[in-house]
């Protein structure tokens, strides 16, 4: 917890007040050592400016990538986005079974908006996908989020 705090800390002090490119390439270089550092919001962070195009060229398969590492990482808003990749295909495969899932861990993760992105996505599924997804997500649970990603 102190970590994060030290992090949110940092990003406010030293990286706010600039302003422009000079800026997003700190918060690059900051959210790689983050990320590489194990800190699974360093990994979601930057697969944001990776997802955006923002201090870096847009790529959305390095934004898939970072959101697994923030998803491994337990992190709801990793395997939230993870999921809307796999929702839209967006960098990945179109996938709403994986995309079900991976919004069904991150809800119990503590993801709140992750249950109205999983009901907008079982819109559009079979009774028989929406089975499959629901028992992947419960072996993402027991098992590990292997199965999931």
């Amino acid at each position: 917890m102190f970590r994060l705090l030290a992090i949110g800390v940092f990003w406010i002090v030293l990286l706010a007040p600039a302003r422009g490119q000079d800026s997003d390439a700190r918060a690059v270089e900051f959210y790689r050592q983050a990320c590489e550092g194990g800190y699974a919001q360093g990994c979601y962070d930057l697969g944001l400016m990776y997802h955006e195009g923002t201090g870096v060229r847009q790529d959305y398969s390095r934004a898939v990538q970072l959101y697994r590492q923030a998803c491994e990482g337990r992190f709801a808003d990793g395997c939230h986005n993870l999921g809307a990749m796999y929702a839209n295909g967006t960098g990945v495969l179109q996938d709403d079974v994986r995309a079900h899932a991976l919004f069904n861990f991150a809800y119990a993760q503590g993801g709140g908006s992750a249950r109205r992105a999983r009901e907008m996505v079982a819109e559009r599924m079979t009774p028989q996908q929406i089975a499959e997804a629901q028992a992947l997500a419960r072996r993402c649970q027991e098992t590990g989020l292997e199965p999931c990603l």
